[in-house]
């Protein structure tokens, strides 16, 4: 986090990234999020009901694994012939991967003034109709479109890369993304017996809260989505999303040397909803507050299928209680860095009281929701064992119909990052980067 003082009358300015852009804000979230999931299972032993449904299995044996370790940025592309795309962004390196995971052909890298030039910030790689792929280079504005063999077969115009953190291209060439979940600066008064009559004056520039929605975006035919003066353009509002953003607010705080800083306000957690495209380009909205689907068809048309079977866990004040206190001891345990004129330090944030949290835990976790390669919708469930935990997360499959199909397990300390048909690819952290391996699915 940043601060600085304004131009116009010695304002503060309290420059709170948004969790999309601040991998600390990222980390702190997802952070949070976990020490809730583990608290619960220590307070109530919470596991998920299987009463109904599928039995939950593992997936099968290893049958490809890539030779060399990679810093993934973002999600691989994986093509239909089993090649895939990776992204490399720390390394600032675009590599194709063979069938087999072990022949690796470098498309981009950091040699200058070539065609195959890796930009200076990390490009986002997105799959595009049919087996190509969508590079976005944020350094010239542009997305490279390369082909299933890695050439190189056209560029689009694309100002910022706007959409392409959190999007995906459908079956016509349509760019479909989340806006992001930032809030707009507010003034916050501040009062204090202890302040100067300057610091009572003082008016605090700071992050607002969160907004309670976001929306998902879809740009219209032959439109490059593309921000001007704040506002995105060129796109239209297909549905909304309840915001899983961790800001609630901010309040003034006198500092150890006298000065007054914004602490930010922290939400524990939210019923969140979340979102993914299937392959035939339908959008599934994961509804956080009763656990169903929202589809909405290509040509627009629009279903909801039943709340899917989940044993929902009410929480005691006891327990609310519990969990904002371990939430404040982490983020006092891991404050933020102030660096402004007026105070240097760390600063821990602080969270809502016990009763701002809902009464029932989210079903699923941050960035939970995935598609197959069949159209299926894999959801990471909540809450779960921490025993449960370390030996691998375990996800619902729900078909079209809204129907769970499996229930699958994937091994401790992995990350599902791409599918093919039958298999699924995941990463795990090694000592320099990350693996990546493809599974048979059973």
């Amino acid at each position: 986090m940043t601060w600085r003082r304004s131009a116009e009358g010695g304002q503060l300015e309290a420059l709170i990234p948004s969790p999309r852009r601040s991998t600390g804000a990222r980390a702190q979230s997802a952070r949070t999020f976990l020490l809730v999931m583990f608290l619960l299972d220590g307070l109530g032993g919470i596991c998920r009901a299987q009463a109904t449904g599928p039995r939950v299995h593992q997936l099968g044996r290893t049958v490809a694994t890539a030779t060399e370790p990679f810093r993934i940025t973002g999600l691989p592309r994986i093509l239909s012939d089993g090649s895939v795309l990776i992204n490399d962004g720390l390394g600032r390196r675009l590599l194709l991967l063979d069938s087999t995971l072990s022949h690796t052909t470098v498309l981009l890298d950091t040699i200058h003034n070539t065609e195959h030039w890796y930009p200076t910030r990390a490009g986002a790689l997105l799959a595009y109709p049919g087996d190509s792929s969508a590079f976005c280079d944020g350094d010239a504005g542009a997305v490279l479109v390369i082909d299933s063999k890695g050439k190189i077969d056209r560029t689009m115009p694309a100002p910022g890369c706007v959409g392409f953190l959190t999007g995906r291209f459908d079956p016509a060439g349509r760019l479909v993304f989340q806006l992001g979940a930032a809030g707009s600066a507010v003034s916050v008064g501040v009062t204090c017996e202890s302040c100067t009559p300057e610091e009572r004056a003082f008016r605090v520039q700071a992050a607002a809260a969160a907004p309670d929605s976001l929306p998902i975006l879809r740009a219209r035919p032959a439109k490059t989505p593309t921000a001007i003066n704040g506002a995105i353009v060129g796109v239209d509002t297909i549905s909304r999303l309840r915001n899983a953003g961790v800001a609630a607010g901010v309040e003034p705080f006198v500092a150890a040397n006298g000065a007054v800083v914004p602490r930010p306000i922290r939400r524990v957690f939210v019923l969140f909803d979340a979102w993914t495209m299937t392959s035939d380009g339908t959008i599934a909205v994961v509804r956080g507050h009763d656990y169903h689907i929202d589809w909405i068809s290509p040509d627009g048309t629009r279903s909801s299928s039943s709340p899917l079977p989940f044993e929902w866990h009410r929480l005691s004040d006891s327990e609310k209680v519990a969990i904002v206190d371990s939430a404040r001891a982490d983020l006092e345990a891991h404050p933020l860095q102030v660096n402004a004129p007026y105070y240097h330090g760390p600063l821990a944030g602080d969270v809502e009281p016990p009763d701002s949290l809902p009464d029932y835990p989210p079903p699923f976790s941050l960035g939970g929701v995935l598609a197959d390669a069949e159209g299926n919708v894999w959801i990471h469930t909540t809450p779960y064992h921490a025993s449960a935990e370390a030996a691998g997360l375990v996800y619902d499959v729900v078909n079209r119909r809204g129907v769970v199909i499996d229930r699958v397990q994937i091994p401790g300390a992995t990350t599902i990052v791409g599918f093919g048909h039958g298999v699924v690819y995941l990463s795990s952290r090694t000592g320099t980067g990350s693996s990546l391996v493809r599974v048979l699915l059973r």
